[in-house]
């Protein structure tokens, strides 16, 4: 397997984005994220929960602030210096994210071929096992275009898992699977976080199944104070 890096910090400061002259989905964001927690994601409706997660993966830069990962600034990093960030991510989308041009099977392949992490056989038995995990088998073959809702939600979390990437961040994970697999996925996702596997993980979701799972620390996008104790009640989500 590939060397990997050891990924030992993670944090932001005076993140903000911004949305129109006078409007931002958040501003002003600092935060050393704590290791090794669930942290779960909530805002007001339309406050930038998704934007949030992009962000904190690399995907969408922000108009203002840093986002660091083991100190060094993730946006003023070349595209092949920041390979070695990007394959300890895992993110999830809440739409799309798929290639409609490959399988299910490819699309969750995708990762460890780019990243040369496996060689081909090791790849497909991996592959194979995920598909088994979210219940893909009889859609392995098909395109996103050709399957449900669900089945290209639990591939799009598929391929964020493959890599055992140390930093996950998911948006509306269990949305549209089988209670069966929503809950098989969150077991292997605390399991994750009780051996060390997974570093820092960042979730939005609002489904309250998901959550009996955890016992997690509280991110309010919308507040002077984000982070908030893990006894902290859910005022809003959107």
């Amino acid at each position: 397997m590939k060397d990997r890096l050891s990924i030992d910090s993670m944090a932001f400061d005076r993140l903000g984005y911004q949305v129109s002259e006078t409007q931002w989905l958040f501003k002003d964001l600092s935060l050393q994220l704590p290791f090794g927690e669930i942290i779960r994601l909530i805002s007001k409706p339309g406050g930038g929960k998704s934007t949030f997660l992009r962000v904190l993966s690399g995907l969408c830069e922000p108009h203002e602030g840093i986002v660091n990962i083991n100190s060094e600034s993730v946006y003023d990093q070349s595209f092949d210096e920041f390979q070695r960030y990007r394959i300890e991510i895992g993110y999830g989308f809440d739409q799309g994210g798929l290639l409609n041009n490959m399988t299910l099977t490819e699309n969750i392949q995708l990762p460890l071929l780019y990243h040369k992490i496996l060689d081909e056989e090791a790849v497909r038995t991996e592959s194979r096992n995920w598909l088994e995990f979210f219940e893909l088998e009889r859609a392995a073959t098909l395109r996103p275009f050709s399957v449900s809702g669900g089945q290209r939600k639990a591939a799009c979390l598929a391929r964020a898992m493959v890599t055992k990437p140390q930093m996950l961040f998911l948006d509306d994970p269990t949305t549209g699977l089988s209670k069966v697999v929503a809950d098989r996925f969150a077991l292997i996702l605390s399991q994750g976080l009780a051996s060390g596997l997974y570093k820092y993980v960042v979730v939005a979701s609002e489904d309250e199944a998901f959550w009996n799972f955890f016992d997690p620390i509280v991110m309010d996008l919308n507040s002077t104070s984000p982070l908030q104790s893990k006894s902290a009640e859910v005022l809003h989500e959107g």
